[in-house]
């Protein structure tokens, strides 16, 4: 008679979907990022500030959506199964 429970593979689950969830948001953070850039070059270009570091304003989301990211992952990370006792 087995002793194992079917715990272990609901936890790996539910990490692998957090894991999946983490990449999600990772993706559409940096689309969204990629876009507001786009933005702002184009912004800058047309003004002709695009040598101005203060014409940069788009600096403060990626600042801002990585620090977001960053979090998320580190929680994931930190909610990662831990290898069963031997």
């Amino acid at each position: 008679m087995s002793t194992h429970t079917t715990e272990p593979t609901n936890v790996n689950a539910e990490y692998r979907r957090q894991v999946q969830a983490f990449h999600v948001h990772a993706v559409i953070v940096a689309g969204t990022l990629v876009f507001i850039l786009g933005v702002n070059l184009m912004t800058n270009l047309s003004a002709g500030i695009a040598g101005e570091f203060t014409a940069w304003w788009s600096l403060w989301a990626v600042l801002g959506w990585s620090a977001g990211v960053g979090v998320h992952g580190l929680v994931v990370w930190l909610n990662r199964p831990t290898e069963p006792p031997i």
